[in-house]
């Protein structure tokens, strides 16, 4: 149990900070066409999702292939486990930024990071 925990707090603080680096990458691009097909070109809800989708992607594939090199087996359903994981933690930051906006009727930068951090926990852990 101690072991799962520990990798997945690497995996949060792996999939958050290149999520938070990958929001600036097109801007420090000088708004390479290229950079922004995996960063956020705007601040569209659609562009912030790749700041969740690409990371955990490329993690996915790292933990692929150093279980394929060490010659570990994954667990059974590893796979569609991750692409669920994937696709819940970018449906909850969708689903929390909308709802977030409709009641508060308003947006709040903080509350947005909070969320994709949520999110980032919630496609981990979900």
């Amino acid at each position: 149990m101690a072991t799962t925990n520990k990798l997945n707090f690497f995996r949060f603080f792996f999939i958050s900070i290149l999520g938070v680096l990958l929001h600036f990458t097109y801007e420090w691009s000088n708004d390479n066409p290229a950079v922004g097909l995996f960063s956020a070109v705007n601040e569209s809800t659609w562009e912030h999702l790749k700041l969740i989708f690409f990371p955990m992607l490329l993690l996915t594939m790292i933990e692929f292939l150093w279980a394929h090199i060490k010659d570990k087996p994954l667990p059974e359903h590893y796979l569609p486990a991750r692409t669920v994981g994937i696709l819940s933690g970018m449906a909850f930051i969708v689903v929390g930024f909308y709802t977030l906006n409709g009641v508060l009727g308003r947006n709040y930068e903080f509350l947005n990071i909070a969320l994709y951090f949520a999110g980032v926990m919630y496609g981990i852990e979900g």
